[in-house]
């Protein structure tokens, strides 16, 4: 059967075949914004109802602007552009008010926490988080001589671990985890 067969005869039945069989040609190849998050069809039964809410309450157009295009590609599956982050800022907050866990139980907080860690900012703290493990790697089979906690501002404090070989410190905010030090040849 030619290529031009296979894509465009629909009404012809391949042998053996008792009803028609329709071929279909795969849609072109479009260019898409790379940070573009793609939407599970359960986060958006869950993120729609905040989404419309929210969007009735705002009194700045601007802002109701912003969740009208949030709305827009969860409807459609796919959050681009300025959308992301208003995805971003609706995920934090739910997630870190635990509004989502009492509103959607468990399962709905990982299911949003989840699609979180697809966004841009939530890939850029899961990669904050494994290059600090990295380092915490590096103290395997050292001794641990301390390790203390000390404030730096409200909500920010510092981890840090002394060995007789090094001392590491670890910045820990509500946004991000980060290396701050590494002191080698204690």
């Amino acid at each position: 059967m030619t290529e031009e067969g296979a894509k465009g005869d629909a009404t012809r039945a391949p042998r053996g075949a008792t009803s028609p069989v329709t071929f279909f040609t795969p849609p072109e190849e479009t260019a898409t914004d790379p940070d573009a998050v793609p939407i599970d069809p359960r986060a958006r039964v869950l993120l729609l109802p905040e989404v419309e809410m929210l969007s009735r309450r705002m009194a700045d157009p601007v802002l109701r602007q912003e969740y009208a295009l949030l709305h827009e590609g969860l409807t459609t599956g796919a959050v681009e552009g300025a959308a992301v982050a208003r995805l971003e800022n609706l995920l934090e907050m739910g997630l870190q008010t635990g509004r989502f866990r009492r509103e959607h139980g468990p399962e709905g907080a990982i299911l949003l926490n989840r699609l979180y860690q697809k966004t841009p900012r939530g890939r850029a703290v899961a990669q904050a988080a494994a290059d600090v493990n990295a380092a915490l790697a590096k103290l395997a089979g050292d001794i641990v001589s301390s390790v203390s906690i000390r404030t730096t501002s409200p909500g920010a404090y510092e981890l840090v671990i002394e060995t007789e070989q090094r001392e590491m410190t670890v910045a820990l905010t509500t946004e991000s985890v980060r290396l701050v030090s590494v002191q080698a040849g204690l």
